[in-house]
């Protein structure tokens, strides 16, 4: 059969039927970043439209809306949320950091003289889970615009966002939480893990390697308690087609641990990638412009990809490898070669999903024409079939008994 692939091809029409052109899922790609921090917040967001974004990451903590029991302030995420929105784009919304009364106890330096101090960052308290699961509820019932909670940001690296070291299993028990509680009140919204991202080198005490931390993440119960996996696949300078690189390596290891813990058809969401121009790891403005549209452009084409989200909008003043991921300049005021560059590969993608999606409902309007037709050809064949059936009935005498005679087969409906 292998000789003849036509006749193979037209054998497995047969036998299956045609297949169904799938609609693409709409396309989710933005920027990661918090437009009302910047200097001039209507261009910001201006500029995340003008690059092609459909969602914004946005993180809101628990310790900002929640202060205290029973006390909520949601000036913040309102505004912040209500921007985006207004722009057209939907939020992936970062739930994290608990307040004070709500976090563990652990002894951490960035907490001993202000426990709401910005840099200090606990996990959350056991006794206090199920008030997070109603903090998780909250935001999804005030927020219809939300494509996906996503729950922390890089739980793996423990001495920045999960302080003071790394806690997989109990994360995996926060985000079974969360996810049982959105489920209650929203069940549609995905909920997605923290994205995890190589932490740097040499490690810092309490943070984990992907592969660890995801590993015993699923050894511990999470498959089932959450919609996505969340990836930052950097690739720090390696290009974006080299197989052994940052990035290529991330994504490898994800997908075989999802696969081999039984979860092939749980989706990714890259929720923060990007090229800098600073730092030990800088790459020239040309590079960052070729390397991250290619990054984005094939990353967006990966079937099991769900989303894609850039960091990020503008630089920041520092000369650290943060401070050069920007599109454009610090005051927002000149763009990078990277930002028309991803605009374009954004528009290209979107143009080929947007072609897909027409020629789905096309072929679902054959489909429906084709069943109509094939209904009223069953309906006239029924009809055809009973005239016959009539004209067929007749009356014979048997010893003066009178007798009906029919056809013995029965009309199909």
């Amino acid at each position: 059969m292998a000789r003849f692939p036509l006749l193979a091809a037209l054998l497995l029409v047969l036998l299956c039927g045609p297949a169904r052109a799938a609609v693409p899922p709409p396309l989710l790609f933005g920027l990661n970043d918090a437009p009302l921090f910047q200097p001039d917040p209507g261009r910001a967001l201006d500029l995340h439209a003008g690059v092609g974004a459909t969602v914004q990451r946005l993180g809101v903590q628990w310790r900002t809306v929640q202060p205290s029991p029973g006390v909520w302030d949601w000036g913040f995420p309102d505004r912040a949320i209500g921007a985006a929105v207004d722009r057209g784009m939907d939020v992936i919304v970062v739930i994290s950091t608990p307040p004070a009364w709500a976090s563990k106890s652990s002894v951490v330096a960035t907490c001993a003289v202000n426990p709401n101090a910005e840099l200090c960052r606990r996990a959350p308290a056991p006794n206090h889970l199920d008030d997070l699961g109603r903090f998780a509820q909250e935001v999804a019932l005030r927020y219809p615009a939300l494509a996906a909670m996503e729950v922390w940001n890089e739980p793996n690296l423990g001495e920045f966002n999960w302080q003071p070291a790394a806690e997989p299993e109990y994360y995996a028990q926060v985000l079974r939480v969360i996810n049982d509680a959105v489920d209650e009140v929203r069940p549609k919204l995905p909920v997605i893990s923290g994205g995890i991202g190589p932490p740097t080198f040499p490690r810092p005490p309490g943070s984990m390697r992907v592969e660890d931390f995801l590993e015993r993440m699923y050894r511990a119960g999470a498959r089932g308690a959450m919609d996505g996996i969340g990836v930052h696949p950097y690739p720090q300078d390696d290009p974006p087609d080299d197989p052994l690189g940052s990035a290529a390596r991330v994504m490898r290891s994800v997908r075989e641990i999802r696969d081999a813990h039984d979860d092939p058809d749980l989706p990714l969401w890259v929720t923060e990638t990007g090229y800098t121009t600073k730092g030990p790891f800088a790459v020239t403005p040309e590079q960052q412009a070729a390397w991250l549209s290619q990054t984005v452009e094939r990353t967006l084409r990966e079937p099991d990809v769900r989303a894609v989200v850039v960091h990020t909008l503008a630089d920041r003043r520092s000369n650290d490898a943060d401070g050069g991921y920007g599109l454009v300049s610090v005051d927002l005021s000149q763009f990078k070669p990277a930002y028309a560059a991803v605009a374009a590969a954004v528009r290209g993608v979107a143009a080929e999903r947007e072609a897909a999606r027409r020629a789905a409902q096309r072929a679902a309007a054959r489909r429906r024409a084709a069943r109509r037709r094939a209904a009223r050809r069953r309906r006239a064949a029924r009809r055809r079939c009973l005239a016959r059936r009539r004209r067929a009935a007749s009356v014979e005498t048997r010893g003066g008994a009178p007798r009906v005679r029919r056809p013995r087969r029965r009309c199909r409906r």
